[in-house]
């Protein structure tokens, strides 16, 4: 991970199918390995663009930052992203970051 990551815990997001929580599951089992702390784990419905609740739910879990790591797909990836965008100050401010892919 990136230096400025370092000590950062991790937030999981993903959709609500399979590909995502495998990938998740994955990703946990690693985090788990290496001693890295989770700190969340939200899957949001396919097609969802209510994305505001989520990301405050981030933002009250992880006062002192956190690195989101982001596996959601389709319609809801561009919301979620451009309110990251709308929200820029305020997540730099607690230095939260975001892996998508």
């Amino acid at each position: 991970m990136p230096r400025q990551f370092a000590g950062k815990p991790i937030y999981l997001l993903g959709s609500d199918y399979v590909f995502p929580r495998v990938i998740n599951t994955i990703l946990k089992n690693r985090l788990e390995r290496l001693k890295i702390p989770m700190i969340g784990e939200d899957y949001i419905p396919l097609g969802n663009t209510e994305v505001v609740f989520v990301l405050e739910r981030i933002v009250q879990s992880a006062p002192k930052g956190c690195v989101i790591i982001n596996n959601l797909n389709g319609d809801t990836n561009v919301p979620f992203l451009k309110r990251c965008d709308r929200w820029i100050d305020r997540l730099k401010s607690i230095q939260l970051f975001l892996i998508v892919f």
